[in-house]
């Protein structure tokens, strides 16, 4: 425990430090000088009658009230190149200043002097065609409890597709249309061609948000009056989760080392990465084979921290090893008993009634054979990414982050225990000191929820003679975690009284 608070007041004192000498060496506002600034509109009004499309009132918002924060909604406008590759593999434009409207969700504290001076902005999550701020509620306790900002920006055409259907007039400035003509365009569709998607349309282009985050990194270091923080931030770090962890994936290997205030600073001082597969493409047009050089993880100057599940393990040529190299920083930590999404993902979810003005469904668990709700996995995944987040803190400032064990591979599959647990990977109690199996997705029509089997009674009382016998086996799992700055106190603290308001054996 002394070298777990140690850690943290290490941390504290060090991030303290930079954020004294950001301020002088570094100021804001010489990012007007290099990557561009966006117009910023907002904040924008909320009425009973026109508010921002977002989650429901679930557990990371009430949290964040509670905590003293204030949630605000913007408009950025600006101009985007799109990007293709030359014959060397490098990034060139293919079409230049292409503009662009999106919208940015602020969560900030109230108060500037709570504001840590960090922030994390998260390309919102488009693959259920609505945005999503999944990293935002995987360590939104660790956002509060720093006094850091979180910033969600709209990534994708096809989300601003549901926010126009949500409120047409409050969302009517948005766009992310394709600077080229239809006929100029080698794939996707028009409207009433036949298989017509919004997801990969010829109205639109989604490969404008490279230049469309660092202009908002850049925005939220800059000193004037249109940065939505109210002050400079002095660390800016993005993060993604599955289709934009390959966001993330793609603009920190190939976007991130360009993207630069006018001193020559990195507008994006390090990444938060979730259940990728694999860098996206550089524009809709342009997808990358598997295997390709192009598709390699070069974190390229700043630490990168990322997290996959067992669900998405089978991306066998993502699976890159560590690096400590001041140019290519690189963890990559795979948790074992995890699917790609577990039960909080359904506390967070828009209302019914707000996905319905939107045109969009919410995901049920039903189709999944899932019956009932209460046995879709529950596991904490949100305490690594809490630890994550501080580790990544922590790397910035010189401190190397742990490593962990990766999954334990027979042929293409995950080796199992002989309770069905995974064998290998980043280690806690609940699979070390189980009461459960997790059990996996197997594709079809949830390739993503999985769910947790109790063991029975008779077997519990096999494995753990007494209560007592099994709390002290938890706690011990969740000290050494605790330890190797895999687990921060708070998360600690809860795995030890969950343990013991357990009803086992």
């Amino acid at each position: 425990m002394l070298q777990a608070k140690l850690r943290y007041s290490l941390l504290a004192a060090v991030i303290a430090l930079l954020c004294a000498t950001a301020f002088l060496i570094i100021p804001a506002a010489l990012a007007q000088a290099g990557t561009p600034l966006p117009t910023v509109t907002g904040p924008i009004p909320v009425t009973d009658v026109s508010y921002p499309f977002l989650d429901r009132l679930g557990p990371p918002r009430i949290a964040m009230f509670e905590a003293g924060y204030v949630e605000e909604e913007y408009f950025i406008s600006g101009y985007s190149n799109v990007y293709t590759w030359d014959a060397n593999n490098n990034p060139v434009i293919r079409t230049a200043a292409a503009p662009y409207a999106t919208r940015i969700i602020v969560r900030r504290p109230q108060k500037p002097q709570k504001f840590s001076g960090t922030v994390w902005v998260e390309p919102l999550n488009p693959t259920l065609a609505f945005d999503l701020d999944r990293m935002w509620q995987l360590h939104y306790a660790q956002i509060i409890k720093d006094g850091d900002a979180w910033v969600g920006i709209t990534s994708k055409p096809i989300a601003i597709v549901a926010l126009k259907n949500f409120d047409p007039v409050r969302y009517a400035p948005l766009a992310m249309a394709n600077p080229l003509p239809p006929e100029q365009q080698t794939c996707g569709r028009l409207p009433g061609e036949p298989n017509y998607s919004p997801n990969l349309s010829k109205l639109y282009e989604n490969g404008l948000i490279w230049d469309m985050m660092s202009q908002l990194g850049a925005l939220l270091k800059s000193d004037t009056p249109q940065n939505p923080l109210g002050v400079p931030a002095t660390t800016v770090y993005g993060e993604g989760w599955s289709q934009t962890g390959g966001y993330a994936y793609r603009y920190l290997s190939t976007f991130g080392p360009s993207a630069t205030l006018a001193n020559g600073s990195r507008v994006y001082d390090g990444w938060l990465v979730g259940g990728p597969t694999g860098p996206t493409a550089i524009n809709q047009c342009f997808p990358t084979p598997a295997g390709d050089p192009r598709q390699q993880i070069r974190p390229n100057g700043v630490p990168v921290i990322s997290f996959r599940t067992e669900s998405d393990s089978f991306s066998f040529l993502y699976r890159r090893a560590d690096g400590d190299d001041p140019n290519d920083q690189f963890r990559l930590y795979e948790i074992a008993g995890i699917s790609h999404d577990s039960a909080t993902i359904y506390e967070n979810f828009p209302t019914e009634a707000d996905a319905a003005k939107a045109g969009v469904t919410i995901p049920s668990t039903a189709p999944c054979g899932i019956n009932p709700p209460s046995v879709v996995i529950d596991f904490p995944y949100e305490y690594f990414f809490n630890a994550g987040a501080i580790n990544l803190k922590l790397w910035s400032a010189g401190i190397t982050p742990p490593y962990a064990e990766r999954y334990v591979y027979n042929g293409t599959s995950i080796v199992r225990d002989t309770f069905g647990n995974a064998m290998g990977g980043l280690r806690s109690p609940y699979v070390d000191v189980p009461i459960s199996t997790y059990k996996m997705p197997t594709g079809g029509v949830c390739p993503f929820i999985g769910s947790r089997i109790p063991f029975s009674p008779e077997l519990l009382a096999e494995l753990y003679k007494n209560h007592g016998i099994y709390v002290s086996q938890v706690s011990e799992g969740a000290q050494n975690l605790l330890k190797e700055g895999f687990l921060l106190p708070m998360d600690a603290s809860k795995i030890k009284v969950e343990a013991a308001r357990a009803v086992v054996p």
